[in-house]
């Protein structure tokens, strides 16, 4: 069975309903190429009227779930995912704030792009003007729950979250690697903005924290740490080639690890110009001062030992003493890259 809307928005619903109301009033008049699949996840009386007044309204436009409790984020997402039969699917917290045209942009990627399995739109409350790119699209590891778009195949391809895991950045990073493994790519749909403020977090906080240890040691287990690659490239660099480095690069920005490229401003000038930018969202160029730039990036570096307790530091021709080096043919050959 297929849809007459190209994408269904899946919004689960657990009580606070004054919030929920502006938030499906918002929805209704800002996606009008869209479905609501709204399921309620036990959510008490007041707010459950919402949602039945709602679907009423909307009639075929509306589909509505009910549960006999409150079986949790994740389930409750996996629940209206299993019944979606659009292209794709918009999950979004039942707080989200949406304008005019916002899935436009979501739907036209996931058509554009076979590959194209998952896509975020852009976070107002989480990102800064200035980390926002003037892209079309990116792609991405960067999300939350607040708002993602699931294809249908990707979603048909390899089914739904872990339920065992947390509904927040575990279980999402584990669908994101899943999808990676399924040959799907993740990306940000820049021109796609949305509002989502952060949720109060409900229940004992000694579980929460619980949960979360848990599904972060599920994780690793499943995929080892999420790791800090960086590399200081300047004129004097001799061994290092950013050609050879650049779909070793993509990949572990695929798989969830971070790259920060420190270079001087000859060669800065030079991967800008390739495109280096715009690569993806964990690819990170940073320019170094004109002067003194090996001084500059060797501090630089030692700022983001000091942050980061999973950094490596790819060893070319510079001099490099006292940081977690790996040499360069044993960057290439990591596990990482031998298991996808």
């Amino acid at each position: 069975m297929t849809s007459d809307y190209p994408i269904d928005i899946i919004i689960p619903v657990w009580n606070k309903p004054v919030e929920l109301r502006n938030c499906l009033s918002g929805l209704v008049s800002n996606s009008p190429n869209a479905r609501l699949i709204m399921v309620n996840n036990g959510a008490e009386r007041e707010a459950e009227q919402v949602i039945e007044e709602f679907a009423d309204v909307l009639d075929e436009r509306a589909l509505l779930i009910s549960t006999p409790h409150n079986l949790g984020f994740v389930k409750a997402c996996n629940l209206g995912l299993a019944r979606s039969t659009a292209v794709c699917s918009m999950i979004a917290h039942d707080n989200i704030s949406v304008t005019e045209g916002w899935l436009d942009p979501v739907i036209a990627l996931m058509l554009e792009k076979q590959e194209a399995g998952i896509v975020f739109p852009v976070n107002l409350d989480k990102e800064s003007k200035e980390n926002r790119s003037e892209e079309k699209y990116k792609e991405t590891f960067d999300g939350a729950f607040g708002a993602v778009a699931i294809k249908k195949e990707l979603f048909d391809s390899i089914g739904g979250f872990d339920e065992e895991l947390d509904g927040d950045k575990w279980a999402l990073s584990d669908y994101l690697r899943r999808a990676e493994k399924n040959n799907f790519l993740v990306y940000k749909a820049c021109s796609s903005h949305v509002k989502v403020p952060e949720t109060l977090q409900l229940g004992s906080p000694l579980r929460r924290e619980k949960q979360k240890l848990f599904s972060e040691k599920v994780y690793k287990e499943r995929w080892g740490e999420q790791l800090l690659f960086a590399v200081l490239l300047t004129a004097d660099e001799t061994i290092l080639n950013p050609d050879e480095l650049r779909p070793f690069f993509i990949k572990s920005a695929r798989l969830g690890h971070r790259i920060e490229i420190l270079s001087d401003a000859k060669v800065f000038k030079k991967l800008a110009k390739e495109g280096w930018q715009t690569l993806h969202t964990s690819i990170q160029l940073k320019k170094l001062p004109t002067f003194f730039s090996y001084k500059n990036g060797i501090k630089a570096l030692q700022g983001l030992t000091n942050s980061s307790g999973n950094i490596l530091v790819i060893q070319g021709g510079l001099k490099l003493n006292g940081f977690p080096l790996i040499q360069l043919d044993d960057f290439y050959n990591l596990q990482i890259f031998q298991d996808s």
